[in-house]
């Protein structure tokens, strides 16, 4: 197909000598495999965190003013149950429609197309120097 020979151009271009572009790209890539390392870490703290809260409330301050910091739900004037983000869990998915407006929604899924595109187009040069 025509993206083959679009990644034999860009090999060919990565590999000559004399050209820094392939050592460049190298050492990028290495930072990059450090900053996704450092970010699991991160995340995997967050998810902990997040576990440990709603496993057991009580355990973690969560600087929340609510009736019930556990649930996140505290109680308005009118004994309604109000719902207290602020409270919860510092993790929450993003869903158009339920946690997010339903119009982010076409703004979301560019987001993701355009980071999708780009995380393949490293995997491309990765492969490529």
């Amino acid at each position: 197909t025509s993206f083959n020979a679009a990644h034999d151009t860009l090999l060919e271009t990565l590999s000559r000598e004399g050209s820094g572009v392939g050592t460049a790209l190298r050492s990028l890539y290495d930072v990059g495999a450090l900053v996704g390392i450092l970010g699991l870490i991160s995340g995997l703290f967050l998810l902990l965190w997040s576990l440990l809260r709603t496993v057991n409330p009580q355990a973690l301050p969560t600087g929340s003013s609510s009736d019930d910091p556990g649930t996140g739900f505290s109680s308005s004037a009118s004994g309604v149950a109000i719902f207290d983000h602020s409270s919860t869990s510092q993790l929450r998915p993003i869903v158009p429609g339920f946690t997010v407006p339903l119009f982010h929604a076409p703004v979301i899924l560019v987001a993701l197309f355009v980071s999708q595109v780009v995380h393949e187009l490293g995997h491309a040069i990765a492969a490529a120097a």
